[in-house]
C-alpha cells in the first residue's frame, strides 16, 4: 500500500477510536474527518486491517518503539487538537477494527468506493507488487517474536542468574579499565 493511503487508514481509524473508545470527538467530527479522507480519494480501509495477527503485532512493535506506550495520536476536542491513547486491549482493538470496517465499507455507506481509495497499491501506480513479500516478512517477525517469548519463558532462573552475574562482571571490568 502506498504510504499516503496507509496513513489515511490510520487517520480514519484513529478518528473512529477517538469517537467510540475515548469519547474525545463527536460522531459528526469523525464523519467530517473520514469524509475528507474519502473526498481526497485516499483509503479509509484496506483488507490487511482484517488480519488481526498482523494488526496486533504491529501495535506491539509501536509500543516497543515508544518506550512502552502506545502513544497513538488521536483527534481530541476541536479538530486540529490532539490527545494520546495509551490504554486499549487487543480485544478492544479487534472489536473497534470490525466496527470501523462496517462504518466505512458498508453498502449504504456515505463514503465513496465503500471506503476504498483510488490506486492505493504500489502495483496500481506501476511500482510492482510487494504485498506478498511484505506480508511474509511480517509473518516471519511474528514467528521469531513467538519463538523468543517461548525461549525466554523456558529459561531457568539459574540461567537468568548467570546472565546477571556475567553482566555485572563485564560492568566491573569496564569500570576497572577506566580507573
Amino acid at each position: 500500500m502506498l504510504h499516503g493511503h496507509a496513513v489515511a487508514t490510520c487517520m480514519g481509524f484513529g478518528a473512529y477510536l477517538s469517537w467510540k473508545h475515548c469519547d474525545w470527538i463527536s460522531g459528526d467530527q469523525c464523519l467530517r474527518i473520514c469524509q475528507l479522507i474519502s473526498d481526497l480519494e485516499l483509503s479509509l480501509w484496506h483488507d490487511v486491517m482484517d488480519d488481526k495477527e498482523i494488526f496486533h503485532s504491529c501495535t506491539k512493535k509501536m509500543i516497543q518503539k515508544r518506550g512502552g506506550n502506545l502513544a497513538a495520536p488521536l483527534p481530541r476536542g476541536d479538530i486540529g487538537s490532539v490527545g494520546y491513547l495509551n490504554d486499549i486491549t487487543d480485544a478492544q482493538l479487534s472489536q473497534y477494527v470490525d466496527e470501523y470496517k462496517s462504518y466505512v465499507t458498508k453498502e449504504n455507506s456515505t463514503f465513496a468506493r465503500n471506503g476504498y481509495g483510488v490506486e492505493p497499491l504500489l502495483d496500481d501506480v506501476g511500482l510492482g507488487d510487494t504485498a506478498l513479500e511484505a506480508t511474509a516478512h511480517v509473518r516471519a517477525e511474528i514467528a521469531c517474536d513467538k519463538k523468543n517469548v517461548v525461549a525466554t519463558d523456558s529459561a531457568s532462573s539459574e540461567e537468568k542468574k548467570e546472565d546477571i552475574d556475567d553482566a555485572n562482571t563485564a560492568e566491573d571490568n569496564r569500570s576497572k579499565s577506566y580507573q
